[in-house]
């Protein structure tokens, strides 16, 4: 088929991705399988091969996606109930100090929405502690809440398992490189956008009444017994450490160790050791009808990702059938310009239209997997490059912007002046710190 009119058919599949979801709000699973056998259908795709065109775009990605993603929401639960995420907080506070108590609550939020996977969810868990660190004397909470946003979302978008899972699992990139690169980018962005967070909360006033807030002691004691700090930051460490070391010691080992790291550090062990870390650590007082709840209910919360993940694996799979991919790759070949900047531009402008960071990824990566050959990257940079994309721009038709002016009472144009900035400015780093550290580490 000719490859402008496929081209033609594609394009307008996104298009009714990102109506379909941002303006419809209809399940991302289901609009982007129906879209994947639409564009596939009227591309020429023969009818009764569809089906399994569907069942190889979920098997070639849930295989391996779904243990992964199953134990670190698993781990997320038992953190969330145990009290580990409070006792982050109260080391990450106590260390820094409150002076720079605003800075802690970004650091929170970043070591916190790793683990917990979702910005979302982090932000409200850790919402108590704005107004009792207000009434404590400190800043104004805008401070606090755009430095909490800044480093919840940064975590989230940057670091595996969370947003970069989807882009990560269909592009097949290497997830240690893509850990060890996500913290060598993420954390210069976290630095700068907790600066940017400190200057706009200055300016940017909530002043919200915080008398009667709760201090820290008694936030505490909702969880009654709380597990020690080294076993909290055990269930974060151990895990990462495994997969990272796994990606780093392959390049430098051999002989009898070897087998022994490929088989601890692969994601699929790693993140089962972390599971059986929270449980014997964090949840080993509890009963074992509430350890089978909180596993439960991280079974029960992968479930959407895991469809999401899959139907983007299909979208991505029609593309390269149709030869779509071929003719936009050399397209942009044709264009002379930098890959890295065509794989960001792509990511931010369907980000800036579609606002759902899970089906940006999703939508993103189905585009640019079958254009790396010719834009000659790697995919774990790219999976990263994706990444730092989909933090531009937040408004409006991204959760995470209503969850934050939600719960604060901000005022949308306030939000847009703060939030939309923050990530705006933490998006590019991330993308320079990208562009400048992947030659560096040989990841090109």
């Amino acid at each position: 088929m000719d490859g402008l009119f496929a081209t033609l058919v594609f394009a307008t599949g996104i298009a009714a991705v990102i109506i379909l979801t941002s303006k419809f709000k209809i399940q991302p699973f289901l609009v982007l399988l129906f879209v994947a056998l639409a564009v596939g259908l009227v591309s020429g795709l023969p009818p009764e091969r569809m089906g399994d065109l569907v069942v190889e775009g979920f098997s070639r990605v849930l295989g391996y996606t779904a243990v992964i993603t199953v134990s670190a929401l698993i781990i997320g639960v038992i953190m969330l109930q145990t009290g580990a995420v409070f006792v982050i907080s109260k080391a990450i506070l106590g260390l820094l100090g409150k002076a720079r108590s605003h800075f802690a609550m970004g650091i929170i939020g970043y070591l916190v929405a790793y683990p917990i996977q979702c910005s979302d969810t982090s932000f409200i868990m850790l919402s108590p502690l704005l107004q009792s660190l207000t009434a404590g004397g400190g800043l104004d909470m805008m401070v606090y809440v755009l430095t909490l946003s800044a480093g919840a979302f940064v975590s989230y978008a940057m670091l595996f398992p969370s947003a970069p899972l989807l882009s990560v699992t269909i592009l097949g990139a290497d997830i240690g490189k893509v850990l060890l690169l996500g913290f060598a980018t993420s954390i210069p962005a976290l630095i700068v956008g907790l600066f940017v967070a400190e200057y706009l909360g200055k300016r940017n006033k909530l002043n919200i009444d915080s008398r009667g807030a709760r201090t820290l002691e008694e936030i505490g004691t909702q969880y009654g017994k709380l597990p020690g700090m080294a076993s909290v930051f055990a269930i974060i460490i151990v895990p990462t450490a495994l997969i990272i070391g796994r990606s780093v010691l392959r390049g430098i080992l051999d002989g009898s160790f070897l087998p022994i790291i490929d088989f601890l550090g692969n994601p699929v062990i790693a993140l089962p050791i972390g599971v059986l870390l929270a449980i014997s650590l964090l949840a080993r007082n509890r009963s074992i009808e509430d350890i089978n709840a909180m596993i439960s209910e991280g079974v029960t919360k992968s479930a959407s990702v895991l469809m999401i993940v899959g139907s983007g694996s299909v979208l991505a799979l029609v593309l390269q059938r149709t030869g779509v991919g071929v003719f936009l790759g050399n397209l942009v070949v044709g264009l002379n310009l930098p890959g890295l900047a065509v794989i960001f531009v792509i990511a931010a402008l369907l980000k800036t239209a579609q606002g759902g960071t899970t089906v940006t990824m999703t939508t993103a990566t189905a585009i640019i997997g079958p254009l790396l050959p010719s834009l000659g990257i790697s995919p774990v940079v790219a999976a990263m490059t994706i990444c730092a994309g989909a933090m531009i721009l937040m408004h409006v038709n991204d959760s995470f912007f209503w969850v934050v002016s939600g719960f604060t009472k901000m005022e949308v144009g306030t939000a847009y002046k703060t939030l939309t900035v923050i990530m705006a400015v933490m998006g590019l780093v991330n993308f320079a710190f990208v562009a400048l550290l992947s030659p560096i580490l040989g990841f090109t």
